[in-house]
């Protein structure tokens, strides 16, 4: 009995042992599946590490020439931020005098005003110095010393030669251009009361010539019409601006002002005055050179007096 339970117990032993050999073996097997997976994938990061490296080796100059690109472009840069903060300063000048152009305009933009405002045309060649002369008198409020600088200006020189550009353009009667060369004769001559009679008596002629127009409109339509006339031949927006203050502060005044004052009795100078014979004192070179400046206007359509045939001036007084 004691040998068959001892037999018994033998084979259990081997049969417990027999089974976990094979647990063992498939234990291992699976280990050893598991690392071939391992080695086949280490492989394959081989493969790739080397093509890596191949790559790298095969494109190292272009590596190597972007980087002296990036670095001859960080010396470009440095280069430019250098000359930037070498001409900042010129930059900032530049913008300064941009600034002072500005202010310059807008100075001359006052200068034409006033002089308009004054019944006087500007002269397409005056320079700074005529520019502040006005400015300044003006502010001190000494209007009789600015029109005389202006009038001085008007020398019989420059206004003896504007019939003769009058003729040039074709626009007025021959027979109204000898009336009007007489009137001027008659400034050069210092015969400002006859200069300035005939010279006022001219002025809607010269437009009705312009604009072919001999009907009934009273002044008041025609000046709108010869308004619109000049404004449809500017091209100049600046232009213009400077045809809308010549009508306001010049041509509007001329016709629209009486002259008499029937509370006071006080007669000033205006076209309706003079015609109609209310004033006859005070004629003088001041109104006849600004009716002969009109005129200019009128029949040339220039907003600037421009000389003709003589040496041309920088500044008020010349």
């Amino acid at each position: 009995m004691e040998e068959e339970k001892l037999i018994q117990e033998i084979k259990e032993i081997n049969k417990n042992s027999i089974q976990e050999s094979l647990e063992f073996q498939k234990t291992l097997i699976k280990k050893s599946e598991q690392l071939n997976t391992f080695f086949k994938s280490l492989e394959a990061n081989s493969q790739r590490i080397n093509e890596a490296m191949k790559w790298a080796e095969r494109n190292a100059k272009s590596v190597n020439a972007f980087a002296r690109v990036m670095q001859s472009n960080a010396e470009r840069i440095k280069l430019a931020m250098s000359w930037f903060e070498q001409y900042a300063g010129h930059i900032n000048k530049l913008r300064s005098s941009f600034t002072q152009f500005e202010q310059l305009i807008a100075s001359w933009n006052e200068v034409n005003r006033i002089c308009f405002e004054r019944g006087w045309f500007p002269h397409a060649d005056w320079g700074a110095d005529a520019g502040r002369t006005i400015l300044k008198l003006y502010k001190e409020k000494k209007y009789d010393e600015l029109d005389g600088e202006i009038c001085e200006f008007y020398s019989n020189e420059r206004i003896g030669g504007l019939v003769e550009a009058w003729r040039s353009k074709k626009t007025v009667s021959p027979h109204r251009l000898d009336i009007l060369e007489q009137a001027i004769n008659s400034h050069l001559n210092e015969n400002y009361s006859i200069a300035t009679i005939v010279l006022l008596s001219q002025v809607e002629g010269c437009i009705r010539d312009i604009l072919k127009n001999y009907g009934k409109e009273n002044h008041k339509k025609l000046v709108r019409k010869f308004k619109q006339n000049v404004i449809n031949s500017t091209v100049s927006s600046g232009q213009i601006l400077k045809v809308e203050q010549v009508f306001d502060l010049i041509i509007n005044k001329i016709f629209d002002e009486h002259g008499y004052n029937k509370k006071t009795g006080e007669i000033k100078f205006s076209r309706h005055s003079v015609l109609h014979g209310f004033y006859v004192n005070n004629f003088d070179r001041q109104k006849s050179s600004k009716l002969i400046l009109l005129l200019n206007f009128i029949v040339m359509n220039e907003v600037f007096i421009r000389d003709i045939g003589v040496k041309q001036g920088s500044s008020v007084r010349n």
